[in-house]
């Protein structure tokens, strides 16, 4: 049976401190739930959805980071992503609410073989590596 998992680390390269706001499973179920907080200028360690159906429907979810800015502003961090069975249908989307602000970019990995910005629409298991930070000095990694 394949792994239909999604192994996750998130890089926070802001100067401030991400506070989980929310996360779902919309399929799956979170074996490792992700960090309450991931501290400025840290990865976070390993967090994973998995799936838990005998009949591997695949895993599906999101997190939601928020954290303020120097001035007060709040800001929100979102990815969704799935890891699905049916055929063409794995997808990654991550984002921030003030882009102008803060950069977010990730790396998803699928058979040892590195996307940046991009996650191919099949192939199990998914090793997601967030990265957000301040929009002038965030670079994408492969370091998983």
């Amino acid at each position: 049976m394949a792994n239909l998992a999604v192994y996750i680390k998130f890089f926070n390269d802001t100067d401030y401190e991400l506070d989980l706001y929310d996360k779902g499973a919309s399929h799956g179920y979170w074996d490792t739930e992700p960090p309450q907080k991931i501290l400025a200028k840290s990865t976070s360690k390993q967090f994973e959805i998995k799936d838990h159906s005998g009949a591997a429907s695949g895993s599906e979810g999101y997190i939601f980071y928020k954290t303020r800015d120097k001035s007060g502003l709040e800001v929100y961090i979102k990815s969704s992503f799935c890891d699905s069975w049916s055929a063409n249908n794995n997808y990654v989307y991550y984002g921030t609410s003030h882009e102008t602000t803060f950069a977010a970019n990730f790396v998803v990995t699928i058979d040892d073989v590195p996307h940046k910005n991009y996650c191919p629409e099949s192939g199990h298991p998914i090793y997601l590596f967030l990265t957000c930070g301040n929009l002038s000095r965030t670079k994408i990694t492969d370091n998983f």
